[in-house]
């Protein structure tokens, strides 16, 4: 961090007229500039520029899409399940993928037509899958399509908390139990100690006992230390209403896909993203996984239709909660429309996982695509146009690292969310937002965002940057008063680069002090997207699955 403070100055394209260390923006026009961040990274990303390599973000690491599978078809006729018939189907469908699970992986096809999923109240679970290579299919033919319809919404795992709903589809592996809020409360199978110091971007760590890791492990390396504050911090100083940071210390975690093991050494396919210090007692961990399992071309329709209202009752904040992929690799969610949902999908404790090309839209509920504990997620392409959008914006939180939100247009939402308990390194990339009202975690694991946050052309369609914060861009916004428990979005010395207003728009403030650079806060760059550009980079060429993907997010634009 202390490299890009001192490229700061020579970096910016903007003239400087500040006061009080605060910049205006005066809402000019794009401009077809190349940012100078991204010359400095093409030059020599290692050295000289503020940007970390997103580029490795989503299924198979970006390099290759989603592939074509040649899995065995299980159709959901064949079980029970009939179209349009006004009865419920679940058992029909957990029937099908028991039986593509048991056949050692499959392809769980839904013909065009709606099918009841839950037509009971009262229940705790949904539909489940538990193995790798099961993927449900839907139809979708000249307008006519799949739909699943979810009546009644699901019963909280804990009564108190009213964010344990699970969700009506969830991908889970056998014999595991969803993640909670509580990052302490984490499973492994088997967990040993770093030895080594190792800075980031290595290719491997040094543990002290090898034997129960393999190639193709999802592990996870964490710390909890008191003594890491300051690095991890970056000179910034917290308040005393924030308990975890003041007690426990920060608490940083990264997963990785095994590639090779050599000695006690663990090579990983992706370099890695954090500076190990193995004073701080890091620990290193094998998780229970699946991989290649997906949700594709669905229309997902539940029936939460009350007017939103925050935190009012499980039922508001996540009684309809649709898919969940928890601890799962390469796997994905693609063409699919969430209709009065609570959140569409959320993505825990995964890596490498895609959610492509997707709607939601119906009646404000919750959230929409949340990556929590996770490391190189990918959720792009989508679109929120709910009645108002969507109560949280797309984002990250608890632990996860490396994750990409990428041309997410949501023009009536409140904004990017970053939900607290130590994220880092996120990219917002080339998003479309009312502002930056989307925000959430409680105060008492806050700040909302470690090192890393970067946002790359973003695009405010609002009258004024959040409820608090009509006009001051400024990411360490402290209260004075400990009654007052929120500030605006806390993140450690953010990058920002390109941002365009509202032309109704005027007097937006950059608190330039908590930026770690910034550049370009009048009008959007080029290259408009930091993902697309950094993967053309690094491969030497768009790779056909992009190209593909952004055909289709065109045709679906238009379309809506």
């Amino acid at each position: 961090m202390k490299t890009i403070i001192t490229l700061l100055s020579s970096l910016l394209l903007f003239a400087c007229s500040t006061q009080d260390n605060e910049q205006k923006s005066n809402n000019t026009e794009i401009k077809n500039a190349n940012a100078k961040a991204w010359q400095q990274y093409v030059l020599n990303q290692n050295t000289h520029s503020p940007l970390m390599d997103f580029s490795r973000a989503g299924v198979n690491f970006s390099e290759q899409g989603i592939e074509e599978s040649n899995l065995p078809i299980f159709s959901i006729t064949n079980y029970g399940a009939i179209a349009n018939d006004n009865k419920e189907d679940r058992n029909a469908i957990q029937q099908t993928i028991n039986a593509a699970q048991q056949a050692g992986g499959g392809i769980v096809h839904f013909p065009i037509g709606k099918f009841l999923i839950n037509e009971k109240p009262g229940r705790r679970h949904g539909l489940m899958i538990s193995q790798s290579n099961i993927i449900l299919r839907g139809s979708n033919l000249d307008n006519q399509y799949t739909e699943l319809f979810m009546k009644y919404n699901l019963e909280p795992l804990n009564p108190k908390k009213l964010w344990t709903v699970p969700a009506m589809i969830t991908f889970l592996p056998k014999n595991s139990s969803p993640l909670t809020s509580n990052s302490a409360k984490r499973q492994y199978s088997f967990q040993t100690s770093i030895t080594e110091n190792s800075p980031a971007s290595s290719d491997h760590v040094t543990v002290k006992d090898i034997s129960r890791f393999a190639v193709g492990d999802m592990v996870t390396f964490e710390m909890e230390n008191l003594q890491a504050n300051a690095e991890f911090l970056d000179g910034k100083q917290v308040r005393d209403i924030w308990q975890r940071i003041n007690t426990k210390g920060v608490m940083v975690a990264e997963s990785h896909q095994v590639k090779k093991i050599v000695g006690n050494k663990i090579y990983f396919e992706q370099p890695t993203m954090t500076n190990i210090n193995a004073t701080y007692k890091w620990k290193i961990g094998k998780v229970p996984s699946i991989s290649n399992v997906g949700l594709e071309n669905m229309r997902f329709t539940a029936n939460f239709t009350d007017v939103f209202s925050h935190h009012k009752n499980y039922l508001h904040d996540s009684g309809y909660t649709a898919v969940k992929l928890i601890r799962t690799m390469h796997s994905w969610v693609k063409n699919c429309q969430f209709t009065n949902v609570s959140y569409a999908v959320t993505i825990e404790g995964g890596l490498a996982n895609s959610a492509l090309l997707n709607v939601i839209d119906g009646n404000r509920g919750h959230g929409s695509f949340t990556i929590s504990f996770g490391t190189r997620n990918l959720v792009g392409l989508n679109i929120d146009k709910t009645n108002k959008g969507q109560w949280h914006g797309p984002g990250a939180s608890h632990l996860s690292v490396g994750n990409v939100i990428w041309k997410f247009n949501s023009p009536t939402s409140r904004g990017i969310d970053a939900h607290s308990i130590f994220p880092r390194y996120t990219l917002f990339d080339s998003i479309t937002s009312k502002g930056f009202g989307g925000w959430g975690g409680s105060y008492k694991t806050l700040p909302n965002h470690l090192e890393g946050l970067t946002i790359w052309n973003f695009k405010q369609t609002g009258d004024f940057i959040s409820d608090g914060n009509k006009n001051t861009l400024d990411f360490w916004e402290i209260p004075t008063e400990s009654e007052q428990k929120y500030g605006f979005l806390t993140a450690v010395n953010p990058i920002m680069v390109g941002y365009q207003t509202n032309s109704a728009t005027s007097d937006i403030k950059f608190n330039m002090n908590n930026l770690s650079y910034g550049e370009s806060l009048n009008n959007l760059v080029e290259p408009h997207s930091l993902f697309e550009a950094q993967l053309t980079q690094r491969l030497g060429k768009t790779p056909d699955w992009m190209k593909s993907a952004l055909t289709d997010w065109q045709e679906l634009k238009n379309k809506l």
